[in-house]
């Protein structure tokens, strides 16, 4: 049989599918999954908490987060559970007051996760896909990740952290936006691992004083992109970085494009590596533009940047 769900609470939090305690829900021939929380409560599209529980979900339609003040879960995987979700469209989570996540693992959990599009927007935090404290994510796609963070909070596209891993591929254009607070792409901290196949461009901008950045690692994370034609970062007035690592931090990317920095009151810089850390860029071109400390390519502390097949250009 095929049909929807449509979970709507005036208050208090909501869920569409959930299983908690070491429990098993499994959910065939869905079309489209609905759940908004009118006033105040934390909404849950598909939600698996709590000592070993799991949830599969086979679907053929689009899942739909919201809440006016609260969090928001597009598909969440919490304390050693599991998640299992096939044939999802289009997945919009939304926060007027609070923060928002697509796919997002935690505690050691595990998700495997089919959806064709993400698109996350809340006036907090805004994660497209997060892997956090050994959660792991794995995600096919087939279009975009738009995400975006209204107000003053972080705008992560696709991220890992302590010792979370998310791999993603299938994906086409990533978007990251925010506000007033900063912008990441893909970025993976404190051991955590993000892998990234994208047929597409990366954007990430923060809009009035955040920092941007493309693609960063830190305190021993290790980002790998695979992929990527062209590259967008402009911050109006914080610093604007293509790649950054720091900190033992490891980012390796394979590009067939041209990496535009661009910042209006800020440093600006290509490449950044500090502090044993290493930054490799294959096969494209770096474009840098400011006003005020403007790098191609900068090494510190026994750092390593190697970059080969492409040009620099400093304005």
């Amino acid at each position: 049989t095929e049909g929807s769900i449509t979970v709507e609470s005036e208050t208090g939090d909501s869920y569409g599918i959930a299983a908690e305690t070491e429990s098993d829900v499994t959910v065939t021939g869905l079309t489209d999954l609905t759940v908004t929380v009118a006033t105040e409560g934390n909404a849950y599209g598909i939600a698996a908490y709590d000592s070993g529980s799991e949830v599969y979900v086979t679907m053929t339609g689009d899942i739909t987060v919201g809440t006016s003040s609260g969090d928001a879960y597009g598909a969440t995987a919490q304390s050693d559970s599991y998640v299992n979700l096939t044939g999802a469209e289009a997945m919009a989570v939304s926060s007027d007051e609070g923060d928002a996540y697509g796919l997002y693992s935690i505690d050691n959990s595990r998700m495997r996760a089919e959806v064709e599009s993400i698109e996350v927007t809340a006036s907090g935090n805004a994660y497209g896909i997060g892997a956090v404290l050994g959660g792991e994510v794995e995600a096919i796609l087939s279009g975009d990740i738009t995400v975006k963070s209204t107000s003053a909070g972080l705008a992560v596209g696709v991220g890992a952290d302590y010792d979370g891993g998310t791999v993603v591929t299938g994906l086409e254009d990533l978007f990251v936006t925010a506000v007033s607070g900063d912008a990441m792409g893909i970025g993976a901290d404190n051991g955590g691992y993000a892998e990234v196949e994208i047929d597409g461009d990366i954007t990430v901008e923060s809009t009035t004083s955040g920092q941007a950045t493309g693609i960063g690692a830190d305190e021993g994370g290790e980002v790998i992109v695979t992929g990527l034609q062209d590259m967008y970062v402009d911050a109006k007035a914080g610093a604007a970085i293509g790649i950054g690592t720091d900190n033992g931090g490891s980012v390796e990317v394979e590009m067939d494009g041209t990496a535009y920095i661009e910042t209006e009151a800020g440093p600006a810089f290509g490449i950044y590596a500090d502090n044993e850390s290493e930054a490799i860029l294959s096969g494209g071109d770096l474009d840098v533009t400011g006003t005020i400390l403007v790098r191609g390519l900068t090494a510190d502390d026994d750092a390593i940047i190697r970059m080969t097949d492409g040009d620099i250009a400093i304005n």
